[in-house]
């Protein structure tokens, strides 16, 4: 006996990870044993030491159980020495199938992207400049910092509701409902608990939970549908030609607990909650359009009352006859009853969010303008007592006193797309509140510690171009355009000015001929301002202004002539501009696509400059800045949507190729050199749409596509249709351009990747592969 302690469970699995931890190698492309891949980090949490240095970095790539969020999200005790795990969390829900040469390049640039916004290559540590193992050396990031995703739904979440896997004992669970009509049941880690259950024909509209297991939810198909959690649907009604517009919970006076169903012909259902029968009590009638439900408690001893909402009027019904409370100045979006007796709250586009008391007053207690239109309302406990949540359109979501009406903390801020539900998940530790956006994000958000007011919120960049001059006698220049904050930066230099601009910025563009480098700037009054670079390289003169459009410019492009330069601009109204940069002149207009135009590019041919564009037709069309009509023939892609063409780059002006990028999430070229496109590659990726395309060439010549979809950027070979990699970021880019830096010590093209959530410059390297 050698008087010893036994080791306890924790040092244990301590030891174990610490000895793993020491085979792993250095270099991120020498795979580690199976073993260390699938199980380190296991042993790291549950020895405490859920670390960097406990779990390298170069093992991450490797990583076969996507548990890391998980893992760090349940830990107790959180170590400070945690940047490349937390780095690896937030892209985590988006690497799927991605190789390991993928993942590191992705971990690398998410890593800048979180650790060095708006930094100067040369000021950056060497191991972000370049990193063992990542095909990507970053130069420029401006980002919003990651956050709390929960998880990546495809197709997006439209419902939200919460339930437990046993009566009252079990786990809590999150039930949600797509646009496709599947409810999926995700455990508290953001994993799938169990198969889709395809209950609808159409859109979720609701879920609201009833009782333990059981679940409602309502449809875009009429129908509703009583889920258990564990077996699936039990009960089902369907009112045909309607969808349910409202579900909701109410002890309404005489009557036990009802479930009550409104549909968008005004109809209101109720259902027995202990059998789940039609229960034929007094209802309301109303007009054959949508209603808001909502049930407001009553007074103490006494039984709820309903709040009703239909366009802009809102009614009360206590049972026996109908109250109209007041009529709003605009349509009522959404409806919730709040804690205190007689309260609830409504948002319309006009008043914003107002909270009323239905029992003594009849003006709002507070009305509060609301910036963006409010998409959800949730109660919810907070801290300081009973509270609301309430999300926007712009993806922001506040939180409430429902006593003082005031915001508690700042914006909560990750999704850039509308919130389409929220729920509160309780745990046994904590409470959550969970969003859902149109991004098909899912992130979860502490209510305990909300962000400080007064913060600088992130503001969603509308537009970036990137200038690189042809020689290497210029430093590079990075526009971007949060709504009407524009700015120039100097990326190599870190330094930036503002050039002040007179309304929200829907498009960028710099256009360089042999005379001058002008800056377009796309203004959401419809305008197109001409910016001119001056003697002093770090100011622009304007001028002047380029009108004709009926609705924002969303894209442009230009190319060079013997005179100067000829822009052309997209626009939602359905036309394709050209305009002569020289003498600030309106060239012609095409109206052919008639549905919004998307994307255009342009290309110089034997036939003179050519510009091409793609748009909600389906449909690419060519254009001649010469004849100054169409050119070739109309092709009909078969991608739905062309959200983006690229010419190829060529020296061969008789040889044209373009890509085209799909809604379908197709990425296709075509051979234009006998003005008879004909279809050349073929590829698909499985992340959604394809938002945005562009070509380049390494220093060998070999010809690249790089196409963003909804969380990545895929890299193809143009020659063989390969795939080379793909950059996964977790954030969706609508923007991707490819330049070539004379003095960029790689010699590499660069690429621009921008989005409403992030813009990063990078370049990359694509030797052997």
């Amino acid at each position: 006996m050698t008087g010893e302690e036994p080791l306890t469970h924790e040092q244990i699995h301590r030891q174990i990870a610490e000895a793993l931890a020491g085979l792993v190698s250095d270099d991120p492309q020498t795979p580690p044993h199976p073993y260390i891949s699938r199980y380190l980090a296991q042993h790291a949490a549950r020895g405490h030491v859920l670390d960097d240095a406990h779990v390298p970095p170069s093992v991450l790539p490797w990583e076969k159980t996507t548990t890391v969020r998980r893992l760090l999200q349940q830990q107790t005790h959180p170590s400070d020495n945690q940047d490349w795990l937390r780095i690896w969390a937030s892209i985590e829900p988006f690497i799927e199938n991605a190789d390991p040469l993928s993942r590191m390049t992705s971990l690398h640039l998410a890593r800048h992207a979180a650790r060095h916004r708006r930094q100067a290559p040369s000021s950056l540590p060497p191991d972000i400049a370049q990193h063992t193992g990542s095909r990507a050396v970053p130069l420029w990031s401006d980002c919003a910092p990651p956050q709390n995703v929960w998880a990546v739904a495809n197709p997006p979440l439209q419902a939200l509701a919460c339930a437990t896997t046993t009566s009252g004992t079990g786990p809590t669970v999150l039930v949600s409902g797509d646009n496709h009509g599947l409810i999926r049941i995700w455990r508290n880690d953001g994993t799938v608990a169990a198969a889709p259950l395809q209950v609808h024909n159409g859109a979720v509209t609701h879920l609201l939970t009833l009782d333990d297991t059981l679940v409602a939810s309502g449809g875009s198909d009429g129908r509703l549908s009583i889920i258990d959690v564990l077996r699936g649907p039990i009960v089902e009604y369907r009112r045909p030609q309607t969808w349910i517009s409202s579900l909701i919970l109410i002890k309404m006076p005489g009557s036990a607990r009802l479930l009550l169903a409104a549909h968008s012909d005004g109809h209101i259902s109720a259902y027995n909650t202990a059998t789940f029968r039609p229960s034929e009590i007094p209802l309301p009638h109303f007009d054959d359009a949508p209603v808001l439900l909502a049930p407001v408690p009553g007074s103490q001893g006494q039984d709820d009352f309903l709040i009703c909402a239909q366009h802009s009027a809102v009614s009360k019904w206590d049972g026996r006859r109908l109250i109209r409370l007041r009529d709003h100045q605009g349509p009522i979006r959404t409806l919730a009853a709040l804690s205190r007796p007689g309260s609830y709250a409504t948002s319309d586009p006009v008043d914003g969010l107002s909270f009323y008391d239905a029992t003594t007053a009849d003006e709002p207690l507070a009305r509060i303008p609301q910036p963006h239109p409010v998409t959800a309302l949730l109660p919810v406990m907070l801290d300081e007592g009973p509270g609301l949540a309430t999300g926007s359109s712009n993806g922001t979501i506040q939180l409430w006193d429902e006593k003082t009406r005031t915001p508690v903390g700042g914006p909560l801020q990750g999704h850039t797309t509308p919130i389409t539900a929220l729920a509160l998940f309780v745990g046994r530790s904590r409470r959550r509140l969970v969003s859902a956006a149109a991004d098909g994000i899912v992130r979860n958000w502490q209510l305990e510690n909300p962000p400080p007011p007064g913060g600088l919120p992130w503001e969603p960049i509308t537009a970036a171009a990137l200038h690189v001059q042809t020689s290497s006698a210029g430093q590079p220049r990075l526009a971007v355009a949060t709504g009407r904050d524009l700015r120039l930066w100097s990326i190599f230099e870190g330094s930036a000015h503002q050039l002040p601009v007179s309304a929200p910025v829907t498009a960028l563009h710099w256009s360089q001929s042999q005379h001058e480098i002008q800056l377009a700037i796309a203004l959401g009054d419809f305008s197109v301002q001409i910016y001119r670079q001056s003697a002093v390289r770090e100011q622009l003169e304007h001028r002047g202004t380029l009108t004709g459009h009926l609705s924002p410019v969303t894209r442009m492009a230009s190319i060079a002539t013997g005179a100067g330069s000829v822009l052309g601009t997209t626009s939602a109204d359905g036309t394709v501009r050209l305009w002569d940069l020289t003498d600030m002149q309106a060239m012609t207009s095409f109206g052919d696509h008639v549905l919004s135009v998307l994307c255009i590019d342009a290309a110089a041919s034997d036939s003179g400059p050519l510009f091409a564009s793609g748009g909600m037709d389906g449909k690419l069309r060519l254009w001649s800045a010469i004849t100054r009509r169409q050119y070739g023939d109309t092709l009909r892609c078969d991608q739905h949507a062309i959200n983006d063409v690229a010419f190829a780059p060529s020296a061969d002006r008789s040889r044209l190729e373009i890509a085209t990028a799909g809604e379908d999430g197709s990425l296709k070229t075509w051979d234009l050199s006998d003005g008879t496109p004909r279809r050349m590659l073929d590829l698909w990726q499985t992340d959604g749409q394809l938002s945005a395309v562009t070509w380049f060439r390494t220093n060998r010549q070999r010809p690249v596509l790089a196409a963003a979809s909804r969380s990545r950027i895929h890299v193809w070979d143009a020659m063989s249709g390969s795939h080379l990699l793909e950059i996964v970021s977790g954030r969706t880019v609508t923007a991707l351009t490819a330049h070539h830096l004379p003095d960029l010590d790689s010699q590499h093209d660069v690429l621009t990747a921008a989005g409403e959530d992030g813009l990063m410059v990078f370049a990359l390297h694509l030797e052997n592969l």
